[in-house]
């Protein structure tokens, strides 16, 4: 039995390997023995290396040969040892044949090294030791990973953090929630086999797997663990730190190398949690066993708790509760929201939500283009069968978190959000009904045209879709797709219905499926409905219909309009004629309402019946109607360009 016990790992390698030198015959060199190890290995030394091989979970015979490893680097004479017993096969770097010589003179079978060596072994598994491709394995020089000397060492000096990109997070406060999705974590983590992966989803994960884990999560991004170094940087840091090792970003890495790497990264000891953001997250998994956990939203009674903790108690704090932000967001918006107000004053409500609109939808402005909230519901003018089809896109937005609490949302949604579709002909209000809906909810909505995001590249277009609804997801943002039906046209409708639709079909798929799974609202809007595909209708929650406006409806949009720009002196019964006479929507009134508003200002007068028939004539031509006598009437002949218009 060696003298130094199991607390001295070090010296133990030492006399050992002084052992395995006798035994073949050698002569150590000088330095070598572990009575002279005490300038360079003290209890300090020996404590860090046993918590290391402890949190590492390493049996021993596999701390005895990482203790050799580790001594060749502290202690220079060792190494000279260890290249003596390797007849210089690796220089002062230990070798498989070397390390089985000193496993024999203490007692182990020459296999159980070999195993131990082995690469689904711990120690390798670990990135502790690394062993780089030779013609032999024997012969092969064993390279101790930089964590392991700098965990004995004691070392700062080289912190991992900048190696690996290691984002370090402490377990949340009793304010993050999701308590019973925490406890469920823990229980898989500890009850998983070796061979599944669990995966996490949502933009909350890395603080998820915090409150999982007493020592909280340490969190990497995939690409920076390519290397062996990385890797092991990665596993060591977590185990010697005892908290739970998370990695993301599987999807972007390098597709010619990313199978190895995820393999190597799965198969790491600890074995890391996967933080899933994205599709191309979950497809790089492939055929892995993977149980997955997504991370529910917060409720209003969580996010109330949540607010109230970041601001102190403010009374503030329910006027905000029902935006959907993560715990972060929220005590990053009580942030900006103090910095903004005066010194000794309550932060207000009004604050609290221009900070937390500007937090949840950020990252979303250069995937799509944000628009104006609009006016209130009782400003515009629409059909009443459009109003009732809007209802219920308002009562989804304005109850979205109350509903999430009754056993009608599990079963009907599942985990989902709403989708809409806006359909009729340019002009008809769609994209004003969408900003109206998000506004009277408090919400931003952010404008999508499909018609430029489509793509016949393959993967091109899903991995913009993928871009956007990773920015998307969580927040309170409504997302509007325009020009639906370019993706979801009929099928066999455009097209040589070869490679190229297949591949556009691929992007459909995505888009369908990506719209599932989004736990918010998506407006389509589409100016053709009988060009959508009849089999996307059936994922349709709510159609919304936007009919050309009739005589009734385009009269009270004229007097809206012009009582809106100040016009409130045209006879009526002019006002009446212009709406019955002409068929215009709502949008081409506006139009014509701004260009008479232009004519009048150009010659310096108010607007007359006149100025508005030339606007309409003008609107007309725009729209590639004709300019008729028989619907401007007297006012033709006063038309520029009537003469034309007769001829």
């Amino acid at each position: 039995m060696a003298p130094y016990g199991s607390s001295s790992p070090l010296h133990n390698a030492a006399q050992v390997l002084l052992r395995a030198l006798d035994l073949r015959g050698l002569e150590p060199p000088l330095g070598a023995s572990p009575s002279l190890l005490t300038p360079h290995v003290g209890p300090e030394e020996e404590a860090r290396l046993v918590t290391l091989a402890t949190r590492l979970g390493l049996d021993e015979l596999e701390t005895a040969i990482l203790a050799t490893s580790v001594l060749v680097e502290l202690v220079p004479p060792v190494g000279e040892a260890v290249a003596v017993l390797a007849e210089g096969a690796a220089g002062p770097l230990p070798t498989p044949w070397a390390l089985e010589l000193i496993a024999a003179a203490d007692g182990h079978a020459p296999v159980a090294c070999r195993e131990a060596l082995a690469g689904t072994g711990t120690l390798r598994a670990t990135g502790a030791l690394r062993i780089p491709p030779a013609h032999t394995f024997s012969g092969s020089p064993i390279v101790l990973a930089r964590a392991v000397g700098d965990a004995v060492r004691g070392s700062t000096s080289a912190d991992p953090v900048g190696r690996a990109a290691l984002v370090r997070v402490d377990p949340p406060g009793a304010a993050f929630g999701r308590t019973a999705v925490a406890e469920h974590l823990r229980d898989l983590l500890a009850e998983r086999e070796n061979d599944t992966t669990v995966v996490v989803r949502g933009a909350e994960a890395d603080r998820l797997c915090a409150a999982a884990t007493p020592g909280g999560a340490l969190v990497a991004v995939a690409d920076t663990l390519a290397d062996g170094e990385g890797l092991a940087d990665f596993s060591i840091a977590a185990a010697l730190e005892g908290r739970l090792p998370v990695v993301r970003g599987l999807g972007a890495l390098p597709v010619d190398r990313r199978e190895s790497v995820v393999r190597q990264i799965l198969h790491a000891t600890p074995r890391p949690v996967v933080w899933e953001r994205g599709g191309d997250d979950a497809a790089v998994l492939g055929d892995q066993t993977v149980v997955r956990v997504p991370i529910p939203a917060m409720g209003v009674e969580e996010a109330t708790r949540a607010w109230c903790d970041a601001t102190g108690g403010t009374t503030a704090a329910g006027e905000v509760a029902h935006l959907r932000l993560t715990y972060d967001e929220i005590r990053q918006a009580v942030r900006v929201a103090r910095a903004g107000a005066r010194e000794g004053s309550p932060i207000t409500g009004r604050a609290l939500r221009s900070a937390a609109t500007a937090i949840s939808s950020r990252g979303l402005d250069s995937l799509a283009e944000t628009l104006p909230r609009g006016p209130r519901w009782e400003d515009i003018v629409l059909a009443p069968r459009t109003q009732d089809g809007l209802r219920a896109v308002d009562a989804f937005l304005r109850n979205h978190d109350r509903l999430r609490s009754t056993p009608a949302y599990d079963r009907y949604f599942a985990g989902r959000g709403l989708t809409a579709l806006f359909a009729g002909p340019p002009g008809t209000g769609k994209t004003l009904a969408a900003r109206v809906a998000a506004g009277e909810a408090d919400r931003d909505v952010f404008r999508v045209d499909l018609s430029t995001l489509y793509s016949r590249w393959v993967g091109e277009m899903e991995k913009q879709l993928d871009r956007l609804f990773a920015a998307a997801d969580g927040t309170n943002s409504v997302l509007f797709f325009d020009e639906a039906d370019v993706v979801f046209g009929k099928r066999g409708d455009a097209g040589d219905g070869g490679a190229a639709d297949r591949y556009a079909n691929l992007g459909t798929a995505y888009l369908l499926q990506r719209i599932e799974t989004f736990d918010g609202v998506v407006i389509l809007a589409t100016n053709f409905l009988s060009n959508v595909d009849p089999a996307f209708m059936r994922r349709v929650d709510v159609l919304v219909d936007f009919p050309e406006p009739d005589a009734a409806t385009r009269l009270r949009l004229w007097s809206q309009m012009l009582d809106g720009a100040g016009i409130d002196d045209l006879p009526a019964e002019d006002v009446a004629m212009i709406a019955e006479r002409f068929e215009l929507t709502g949008g081409s009134i506006r139009n014509c309402v701004v260009a008479a508003v232009l004519f009048a200002a150009d010659e310096g007068r108010r607007v007359e019946t006149l100025g508005l028939m030339r606007a309409i004539a003008l609107e007309h031509r725009k729209l590639g109607r004709l300019v008729l006598a028989a619907d401007f009437g007297a006012y033709h002949r006063l038309l520029p360009g009537s003469a034309e218009a007769h001829g």
